[in-house]
């Protein structure tokens, strides 16, 4: 299964938005530290990396 750059995003939109939303439900709590925070993180990482294999492609077809 290959992931687009756009539904990439979309993920990532996706987990930012419920690691926000959970951390409104759960202020300060333990849950922080073990859902909020890495799912914010793996939604900003997703964004960030989403479109990196449509810039492989393009590098390995020009060889």
């Amino acid at each position: 299964m290959v992931v687009t750059m756009k539904s990439a995003t979309y993920w990532g939109i996706g987990f930012i938005v419920a690691g926000i939303i959970l951390g409104a439900i759960f202020r300060l709590s333990w849950v922080w530290v073990f859902y909020i925070i890495p799912m914010i993180a793996i939604g900003i990482a997703l964004m960030a990396f989403g479109g990196r294999e449509k810039k492989i492609e393009k590098i390995r077809k020009k060889k």
